[in-house]
């Protein structure tokens, strides 16, 4: 059974093939860089955040819920 990626290896994944920097990115999300940092690390990252992320990846936020894991 094949392993599924994690919301943070989908930002990172997501930011790296569209070419877009970490300092871009952040400015897009309206965020600080270590935040960016710590979301490309991240199993959960909180609701609020995703549509800033969204937006920023120039992905549905649907297509970023699927991935999100709330902690146990």
């Amino acid at each position: 059974m094949a392993k599924r990626m994690s919301i943070g290896q989908f930002i990172r994944t997501t930011r790296l093939k569209k070419k877009i920097l970490l300092i871009d990115f952040a400015e897009a999300a309206m965020i600080a860089r270590p935040t960016v940092y710590r979301w490309e690390k991240a199993k959960y990252i909180h609701e609020k955040n995703l549509p800033h992320i969204a937006r920023a990846l120039g992905v549905k936020v649907d297509q970023l819920r699927e991935l999100n894991q709330p902690p146990r």
